[in-house]
């Protein structure tokens, strides 16, 4: 199957990079999501979903420890790798200068994965 009729979970809410990566290993899927990685896991075994995508490496923040601990406690194993490139958006209310911002607030993911493009 290349994707059409299977359900696959995610962890993240709808429009998440996530997301992104189960429609671009599994072109045409249902993605499913999931509010937590366990609940993820857990979808797979219970089969509620045929797969689910997760990261466990990120280039720009490192090891996913907990979905390494995630898959040692499942039965589960890793079958494909999905490389996503990410692009993250500074947002702020229309006529703000981004010299002029003192602080920004984020998920802490995020914030590290930007850390090293702070000067962009």
């Amino acid at each position: 199957m290349h994707g059409s009729n299977l359900r696959v979970a995610y962890q993240g809410v709808p429009g998440a990079y996530s997301e992104a990566a189960a429609g671009k290993a599994y072109p045409n899927c249902q993605a499913v999501p999931c509010d937590q990685f366990e609940v993820a896991f857990q979808a797979v075994e219970d089969l509620t979903t045929d797969h689910a995508v997760l990261p466990v490496e990120n280039s720009l923040g490192g090891s996913i420890h907990r979905n390494y601990d995630l898959l040692l406690r499942h039965r589960l194993h890793i079958v494909g790798e999905v490389h996503l490139p990410v692009h993250h958006c500074l947002l702020a209310l229309p006529g703000v200068r981004k010299e002029l911002l003192t602080r920004v607030i984020s998920h802490p993911q995020g914030l590290a994965q930007c850390s090293a493009h702070s000067q962009s």
